[in-house]
């Protein structure tokens, strides 16, 4: 029996399959569906392999479906970053860009770089997440339709935006109850919303991200959860004549990134520790912009901090996160 690394090309009605083993590939399409899925498992009979991990990239509902299937048959699952699947293919010069091609890249990601095994969503916290998915989504049309509208000047197009508008608020308004009504019926959703709305400067629309999102008993660490939003520094520096600007890595989650850019503008007035933080960045020079991230980093930081240690938000708190 021989070790392998399966790298997986996840579409919507195929997933195209590399079976790195030693570091020989072989490939073979499947389609998206039950049966495609038993049918990698009889390949992975035929071949008499000992899988060591089935990688994919993260494509949301349809890689979600694969994981779940081969989690749930006790295999070792990692989902990655697409941004950090796609470096490490132009690290490795990888130069063709098909679905075949892709999986093989993924299943070398998955030996060289030992991604973190997947765990699928609770239930309960996948409803939530599909709930604030969509009540973002329609707060982005909304926000479309109402540009149009100041734009439009046929009456009858102005007349149909309008109606459309309306929709999209009512449907905004039921959506808010249902995420509120989902966070209340839980008491460990709730007691995690009573804790971070302790922060000054966090909103309800904030907590309700953070809460279908982000599960701190994964993170050993608050710099951990900062790489998986994508608000870790990420320096240019090379010798001592290169030296660019400091930005964030922005491999992460950039639904979590755009919640918490509004909260640290609020915050950076009201909250004393962000308030702080953001006046000496910018007496140091720091463009304002700049600084708002780093404040979206040190928001960040004190959600986990209240999230993992269960006491709501206070200086001595923060003070201690320190040490």
């Amino acid at each position: 029996m021989q070790d392998a690394f399966i790298g997986i090309d996840v579409s919507k009605n195929q997933i195209d399959v590399a079976f790195l083993v030693d570091d020989n590939v072989f490939s073979k399409t499947f389609s998206n569906s039950r049966k495609g899925y038993e049918g990698i498992i009889s390949m992975i009979q035929k071949q008499n392999i000992n899988v060591k991990n089935i990688c994919m990239e993260a494509t949301g509902r349809y890689s979600d479906g694969v994981a779940e299937f081969f989690f749930n048959q006790s295999f070792p699952v990692s989902v990655a970053n697409p941004l950090q699947v796609k470096r490490y293919g132009q690290s490795v010069l990888a130069r063709n860009k098909t679905d075949k091609a892709d999986a093989q890249v993924i299943a070398r990601f998955a030996k060289a770089n030992k991604p973190n095994p997947w765990m699928p969503i609770p239930p309960d916290r996948k409803a939530l997440s599909n709930l604030v998915r969509q009540l973002d989504h329609l707060k982005t049309q909304l926000t479309r339709e109402t540009n149009r509208l100041e734009e439009e000047k046929d009456t009858a197009i102005q007349q149909s935006i309008t109606r459309a508008v309306g929709f999209l608020k009512k449907e905004i308004k039921d959506l808010q109850k249902s995420v509120k009504g989902k966070i209340d019926k839980d008491p460990d959703l709730m007691k995690n919303k009573e804790l971070l709305e302790s922060i000054p400067g966090i909103g309800k629309e904030t907590i309700s991200c953070i809460l279908a999102n982000i599960d701190v008993t994964q993170f050993d660490s608050a710099k951990k959860l900062s790489a998986f939003c994508g608000l870790s520094p990420q320096q240019h520096q090379s010798g001592s004549s290169v030296r660019g600007k400091t930005k964030l890595s922005k491999i992460g989650d950039k639904r979590l990134r755009k919640a918490l850019y509004m909260p640290a503008v609020v915050a950076k007035k009201c909250n004393p520790v962000i308030k702080a933080l953001y006046e000496r960045l910018v007496a140091r020079g720091m463009h304002k912009r700049a600084a708002v991230c780093a404040c979206m980093r040190k928001l960040l930081h004190i959600m986990y901090g209240v999230l993992k240690s269960q006491k709501p938000f206070s200086l001595n708190l923060v003070q201690s996160q320190k040490n």
